[in-house]
């Protein structure tokens, strides 16, 4: 898994609602608290694929100019509408250096 992106840290934690299909859960960062939650994920690799797709996102997107942010934004909000005001959150923190 890829590491937090806000502290760095390797631990990383994974908890859902326990359910066998359609998992509400999170994954987390243990040491500075940094979190993204996830909803109908049927198991921890798909948390673990979910956490590192988005962590990609996060890294491109600090390195970005503003216009190109916006087109990247743009592209995955058509593709997944929640995440996305999540990952915004997130991006504005990291952007502010925390």
């Amino acid at each position: 898994m890829k590491k937090c992106p806000v502290c760095e840290s390797n631990k990383i934690n994974i908890a859902d609602c326990g359910y066998i299909t359609f998992n509400r859960g999170f994954v987390e960062c243990k040491d500075c608290g940094f979190k993204i939650n996830y909803k109908n994920l049927n198991s921890e690799n798909d948390f673990k694929d979910s956490w590192n797709r988005d962590i990609n996102y996060m890294e491109q997107l600090v390195d970005l100019n503003e216009k190109d942010k916006n087109s990247l934004l743009i592209s995955l909000f058509l593709k997944d509408t929640i995440a996305v005001g999540s990952m915004i959150e997130k991006i504005n923190k990291l952007n502010e250096g925390g």
